[in-house]
């Protein structure tokens, strides 16, 4: 594009191949294009989907965002730093209904970048986060605990905190909701500064919080979702941040659900692409017709009375009288199968004979059909959860 006065002086319109305009005082002039293709290829389409779940966590993690990244262009902005940030490596893909509702995935997306030294999360096979911050040896966190109490703890065994820095933890708690079958994504931020609050500490911090074996760790075996531990210390009018990403816990399955290969196919079907027909002439990369895909089977929840069977470890036992519902997409009660230790196979229609709620998105219904010692249900040809068998002792 060219700008000036040129020969034509204060030209508007098209001449030629050329189309010109006036703006901000100044003659501008630009080559014409006749069509604008606004190409929807299976990768534009992915990065689509991609880019929604990344928007939701962003949306959850807003608060935090600000000044995560801490050497970032100062015209750019915290979501595109946020962005930038997860993009390439991102492996979820969102449905478009899903996106339209607001939903979405937590992810293990990098939600820091800065100078200090990272803090190390791991969790362990009882659902315990265990951080690398040390504590004095016989240190514990109790009710009268205050927060003078912790930093001092906290200063004494690690050498690189200091009075004045910032401890927060970032908790993405992930749920499905029971009409639409879809996933969301709840924050919580829970932080002090490090130095004399005589405030306890259990009365900003969750009492999931604790002390164990000279470590600070997270103790919630319920817990579906993902952690990030970060400090950050104000230095020379600068904050200084931990690079931290977002480790998810192992209970979390919902995740698996939408990443991949399989959730990138569903997600670029829902959101309009069809795949080319190879022997049309005039496709040109895109059907002159598209063909009806079905959405797979996908279950999103199941609850037995009150109690979450895809956060138990132990088999089941599946009890008449007891009330059974199944969230998801496209549900078949036909196709869902349920099986116990002894081999025994019933499908979820014959466990719930007459459900009172029977659609894609939600079944419902009292148990009139036993079935005891469950170890594995299936929806389709996926595995929607497998559950430990009951430990017979041989010598009995």
């Amino acid at each position: 594009m060219s700008r000036g006065n040129m020969f034509l002086g204060r030209a508007r319109g098209k001449v030629g191949d050329v189309v010109f305009s006036v703006s901000k005082g100044q003659q501008t002039a630009r080559a014409y294009v006749s069509t604008v293709n606004d190409a929807k290829t299976e990768a534009q389409v992915a990065q689509r989907a991609k880019l929604g779940n990344v928007v939701a966590m962003y949306r959850a993690l807003r608060k935090f965002m600000k000044k995560g990244f801490e050497s970032k262009p100062a015209n750019q902005s915290d979501y595109n730093a946020f962005v930038s940030a997860n993009m390439k490596a991102s492996q979820v893909y969102l449905d478009a209904e899903v996106t339209s509702s607001g939903g979405g995935v937590v992810a293990p997306y990098i939600i820091s970048k800065g100078t200090l030294q990272p803090i190390e999360v791991q969790e362990t096979a009882s659902g315990l986060f265990v951080s690398d911050i040390a504590l004095p040896a016989g240190f514990a966190i109790t009710a009268a605990t205050t927060i003078t109490q912790l930093s001092a703890a906290i200063v004494k065994a690690n050498g690189d905190w200091d009075y004045g820095d910032q401890l927060t933890i970032v908790r993405l708690d992930q749920y499905t909701n029971v009409d639409n079958g879809f996933p969301y994504i709840s924050c919580r931020l829970y932080e002090f500064t490090v130095g004399a609050d005589s405030r306890l500490f259990y009365s900003v911090f969750p009492e999931t919080v604790k002390a164990e074996n000279g470590l600070l760790q997270i103790s919630d075996s319920e817990f579906i979702g993902g952690i990030a531990i970060t400090q950050s210390r104000l230095e020379n009018g600068k904050i200084r941040v931990s690079p931290a990403s977002v480790l998810l816990s192992m209970s979390d399955s919902i995740y698996s659900q939408y990443a991949g290969d399989d959730a990138r196919t569903t997600a670029v079907i829902t959101r309009g692409y069809n795949e080319p027909v190879f022997l049309d002439p005039g496709a040109s990369g895109k059907s002159s017709s598209s063909q009806p895909v079905n959405k797979p089977m996908t279950v999103a929840t199941v609850t037995l009375g009150s109690t979450n069977l895809l956060t138990e470890d132990s088999n089941v036992d599946l009890d008449a009288g007891v009330k059974l519902t199944i969230t998801g997409v496209n549900l078949d009660p036909g196709m869902i199968v349920f099986e116990n230790s002894n081999g025994t196979v019933k499908t979820l229609s014959e466990v719930v004979s007459a459900p009172t709620t029977s659609t894609a998105s939600r079944f419902e219904g009292i148990i009139d059909s036993n079935l005891s010692g469950v170890v594995k249900m299936t929806a389709g040809d996926k595995v929607v959860r497998t559950w430990t068998a009951p430990w017979i002792d041989p010598t009995a």
